[in-house]
């Protein structure tokens, strides 16, 4: 539960429940100065992705998701790396990152070859489930450099259940160098403690046992193997499923 850093007036209810804002208002009060105390609460505490409005009024839910619009996604730092909200000016980078067959031959989700066009397709997916409350991306940045290196994403979210997956990936020049070992704290950080999500979970194929070895260093238990789970270049896959608790997470930071 999270209190409201300045009152609202005229409304009879008002509380938040996980990573929503759910607000009873009382008919015909102010709405607009609702809209603009809500906005400042949930821009400070960066957890919030939908905003809902009991009312009977039409109006009201249009503002609703408007608002839903406006909130703020956080950067993440580390010594080396950026974890910046993905944008659209990051296309080019990520273009030409996924385009090396090697990417694809480990990643599930990633075709070969990567279709003109497609990297902006997907900046444009995540920023709209960005704004549903479905998945949260960031691009990875080099400090020095500038340069975007990957991706890395908590995405599939379900609110009833306080899960979702962890997806990732790095070109090829920046594997093993240690950035997946960096922004992976940060990650399970921000999944936890910002979006309160109870479980985080992951997949690598059976055959890229490195993705497996850098989740299983930050508190991933191995959870079962998924039999031909995916067909990449026409040929059926193993698929590894692990997952972290936030109580594993919570005690392995305490101690």
């Amino acid at each position: 539960m999270f209190p409201f850093k300045s009152p609202i007036e005229n409304f009879d209810k008002k509380f938040v429940v996980g990573t929503s804002v759910l607000i009873r208002q009382t008919p015909d009060k102010g709405l607009k100065s609702l809209l603009r105390t809500v906005c400042l609460f949930s821009a400070k505490s960066s957890v919030v992705h939908r905003i809902f409005y009991i009312h009977e009024n039409e109006e009201t839910e249009v503002l609703c998701k408007q608002t839903a619009l406006m909130l703020p996604q956080i950067s993440l730092e580390t010594a080396r790396l950026i974890l910046r909200p993905i944008a659209f000016t990051d296309a080019p980078a990520i273009q030409k990152l996924a385009s090396d067959r090697a990417i694809a031959d480990i990643m599930i989700s990633i075709p070969h070859p990567y279709p003109e066009g497609e990297a902006e397709n997907y900046i444009s997916r995540k920023i709209a489930e960005f704004q549903n409350g479905q998945s949260v991306a960031f691009a990875i940045e080099c400090q020095q450099e500038k340069l975007v290196r990957g991706a890395i994403e908590i995405r599939d979210i379900d609110r009833e259940h306080s899960g979702a997956e962890l997806s990732f990936w790095l070109g090829v020049e920046s594997w093993g160098k240690g950035y997946m070992s960096e922004a992976l704290p940060l990650m399970l950080e921000f999944g936890f403690e910002n979006l309160h999500l109870n479980r985080l979970y992951a997949y690598h194929m059976l055959r890229n046992p490195a993705s497996g070895k850098v989740l299983q260093k930050n508190g991933f238990i191995q959870e079962g193997v998924l039999r031909q789970r995916v067909r990449k270049w026409e040929v059926f896959e193993d698929v590894v499923l692990l997952a972290i608790l936030y109580r594993d997470w919570k005690h392995q930071t305490e101690d």
